[in-house]
């Protein structure tokens, strides 16, 4: 019984993959988009300025050339 539910999840497995043609592939030159910003107006030193970002780089080189 155990080895043809393994078998069955073996076969669950290989076949529940596929390969998505409609992505697109990533852009080497990283590109960062601000998606929200707090607020627009704040008081020096007593209240938070808070940025929602999102950041995408193709080659994953992001920071330094030297490691």
């Amino acid at each position: 019984m155990i080895k043809y539910l393994f078998l069955v999840y073996i076969a669950l497995v290989l076949f529940s993959c596929k390969k998505d043609e409609n992505l697109l592939p990533l852009s080497t030159t990283p590109a960062i988009k601000i998606l929200d910003i707090s607020n627009d107006t704040i008081v020096e030193f007593t209240e938070q300025l808070k940025l929602n970002l999102e950041y995408e780089d193709g080659d994953g080189d992001l920071g330094n050339k030297d490691t």
